[in-house]
This record gives C-alpha cells, structure tokens and sequence, in this order.
C-alpha cells in the first residue's frame, strides 16, 4: 500500500491539515492496529461466516472504541505554536468550546439535534432501524450477546480481542 493514492501526499498545498492528521494516524495509529490484527496463530477466514460474523461483532466497536479514543486524544492536546500564523494555538476542542479566550471569532450555527426538521431529516435519509446500520443480524446479535455474557462480559482490549473472539466462537 505504501505506493497507492491513499499514502501519499497531495503534491499542491490543497488540504494540507487533513493530510497531515491522516498521515499522523497512519504513522502512530495503525502500526499498533495492523499488529493485534495481523496475529497468524488463529483461526479467522472472512469466506467462513460464522468467523466473519464474530469478527464483525467483537472487532468493531473495539476499533471505533480505539478510534475515539485517538481522536479524544488528538483533540484534547495542545498544538506546537506556529508563530508565523494568525489561528489560535491550543487544544482543538478548547478552542472550539472557548474561542473567545483565544481572540476568535465563533461561526457556529448552533442546531437543536431534538428538532423536529432534525428528526424528519433522519427518518427520510437515514432511519436508524435500516439494515445497513447493523452491526450483524438481530438473530446473530442474540446469539452472540448471549455467548459473550456467558464467557463472563470481559472488556475488549488490544491484549485480548482475539482471546474473545475465540471464545464466543468456540461457543457457536
């Protein structure tokens, strides 16, 4: 991969900080990420639904949780000064929350997420109940639950997520 599109830089000054922020994530998060994965002493083929369907349950919310957790940590520390630039230094979501105490102005617009364009908007585009934002099958989720309460509802870490997902799978 390291010669595709999405390794390299924009050769143009067009959106630097996402390409920074992306190729950040790429050098400090993924090497950690592509290890725990890349473990060849189990069992796992995608073409095996069973196996899939246990990934897809166990892996998933552990990497979204590993994701928000980069990304807290990403917004929450504070950035090298530039000094040759005018845009507020500090913490990105200080500076969003508190813009006045860096001499910014705010441009948000704020929305009521409660509203009823909001919850209208949702219904039309994206209702929450459409199969496309299902993890697995309401029946394999059943399953699934069950056997992960059986092996004793461990906490999902980089150390043991494929501990767990042997277990549940071995309960199948």
């Amino acid at each position: 991969m390291t010669s595709t599109l999405q390794h390299r830089y924009m050769k143009e000054k067009n959106n630097m900080p996402p390409e920074i922020a992306w190729s950040n994530m790429r050098h400090n998060f993924t090497p950690g990420m592509k290890a725990i994965l890349s473990n060849p002493d189990v069992n796992y083929s995608c073409d095996n639904p069973l196996q899939y369907n246990v990934f897809k349950w166990v892996f998933i919310p552990w990497f979204q949780a590993e994701l928000d957790v980069y990304v807290d940590l990403i917004n929450t520390t504070r950035r090298r000064d530039q000094t040759h630039k005018i845009l507020p230094h500090g913490p990105p979501d200080d500076i969003d929350e508190n813009a006045h105490r860096y001499n910014a102005l705010n441009f948000k617009i704020p929305i009521d997420p409660d509203a009823d364009y909001i919850k209208e908007a949702e219904q039309l585009y994206a209702p929450p109940d459409h199969p496309v934002f299902e993890l697995v099958s309401p029946e394999f989720d059943y399953w699934a639950r069950s056997h992960y309460i059986q092996i004793g509802s461990p906490t999902v870490t980089g150390d043991n997520v494929w501990n767990v997902y042997e277990e549940i799978l071995n309960k199948f």
